[in-house]
């Protein structure tokens, strides 16, 4: 081989062996900016025991007002304004290693508070209120400005954020004062994530243009059932009660809101809705009345109601029934585990007019039609749950935020 040859072979090398480091230090799927080593917890057990399983604290810095499950992972995130640390984190956990990896910080301006969240596939698209800190340390309160909404995307392969534009500012009372826009999650409908601002504006945002889009209004918004958006149209004549007597689905295309009939003899829809993978199920408060609603065919299907026994299970002597109630009980956390509806921490009202939880817990699964006790859930209220493959992940409230499994 000639020298001019060698010489040019040398190179060649030389500029693999780059690539490869450099490879090697910004992974194939981008750059790892701002990624920290893993914080070791404790994995999910495969299968999970049918119960409440403590995985142990959540990372001091891993955020959670937002718990988001991907598919594979958990995503939490939330503000940590503390006094001399006014930062924005979270973090992702692998239920298989039970491994935390924290997030850089977040690219607000100011950190926020009551965040909304929403999965994409790709990213998490997060909107929070702009919150500071006046006072000093001894200001334990945030002071949230007024009307103004901030709003980032995360990608958890990358470890990476990116500026979002936002979705709004002020709200305006009917007192014509302006407060603090809050943000709540809707869904994604497969090319938007859907957000309810302040109760009153619905907005989506799509990934591909960075652009909002104001929706039509509609109040009582629920969820995202394939690509149509839920919501329930409420009976304002009862205050105390504010019952939703109806469902009312957004059509895209159209651009337009839709009134469902409700089926005949359904009276008040007096509970909550809770959306699976093409229905919306709507529940009395003592899960006397089931009703499904699929919305491809928008056709209405009774389902039986939970057994009376079931649904008042190891009940005190002296509970009594609430205002408005069927039975002296009411659960207060439920959702969709992916093949049953699941509901646990039945709330009792006792002779003292207290609410105490005993984590009881009962779920129906569609296919069999059938109600069965379910395994006693976390007695956590509130709690921040995501639904994985056949279990909840269930963070706590407290100040030593612990992560729960519960498997029902």
């Amino acid at each position: 081989m000639s020298r001019r040859g060698l010489r040019a072979l040398i190179a060649s090398a030389a500029t693999l062996v780059a690539i490869a480091v450099s490879l090697s230090i910004v992974g194939v799927d981008g750059p790892q900016v701002g990624a920290t080593a893993p914080v070791a917890g404790a994995a999910v057990p495969s299968p999970p025991s049918p119960g409440v399983t403590d995985l142990g604290a959540v990372p001091a810095d891993a955020g959670d007002e937002v718990v988001v499950w991907t598919g594979t992972t958990l995503l939490t995130f939330g503000s940590h304004a503390t006094p001399g640390d006014e930062t924005d984190r979270g973090a992702t956990y692998d239920p298989v290693t039970g491994n935390w990896t924290r997030w850089p910080t977040a690219p607000f301006d100011q950190p926020v508070e009551q965040v909304a969240a929403v999965w994409t596939g790709h990213e998490l698209v997060v909107v929070g209120t702009r919150c500071g800190r006046l006072g000093g340390p001894d200001e334990d309160e945030p002071d949230c400005l007024p009307g103004t909404l901030a709003a980032a995307a995360f990608d958890p392969g990358r470890s990476t954020w990116r500026e979002v534009t936002s979705p709004g500012d002020s709200t305006v009372t009917a007192h014509g004062s302006t407060r603090p826009s809050t943000a709540r999650e809707v869904g994604w409908d497969g090319e938007r994530a859907i957000f309810e601002i302040a109760s009153d504006r619905l907005v989506a945002y799509d990934p591909a243009t960075d652009a909002w889009d104001a929706l039509p209004r509609q109040a009582g918004v629920k969820c995202v059932v394939r690509d149509r958006v839920v919501a329930s149209v409420f009976d304002d004549s009862d205050d105390e009660l504010r019952s939703p007597i109806a469902l009312s689905v957004f059509e895209p295309r159209a651009q337009r809101w839709r009134a469902i009939t409700p089926p005949a003899g359904a009276g008040v829809f007096d509970w909550t809705s809770i959306c699976s993978a093409d229905s919306v199920y709507v529940a009395g408060r003592a899960l006397d009345t089931l009703w499904r609603l699929d919305v491809e065919s928008e056709r209405w299907t009774a389902e039986p109601p939970a057994p009376r026994d079931l649904a008042q299970q190891q009940l005190p002597a002296d509970a009594k029934t609430p205002p408005g109630f069927q039975l002296p009980i009411r659960f207060t956390s439920w959702g969709w585990s992916g093949s049953e509806l699941v509901f646990w921490n039945s709330a009792i009202t006792t002779s003292d007019r207290q609410h105490t939880l005993d984590g009881n817990a009962i779920a129906f699964d569609p296919v069999a039609r059938a109600w069965r006790t379910a395994a006693p859930g976390p007695a956590l209220y509130p709690n921040r749950h995501a639904w994985a493959d056949g279990y909840a992940l269930v963070l706590d409230g407290s100040a030593r935020v612990d992560l729960f499994v519960y498997r029902p």
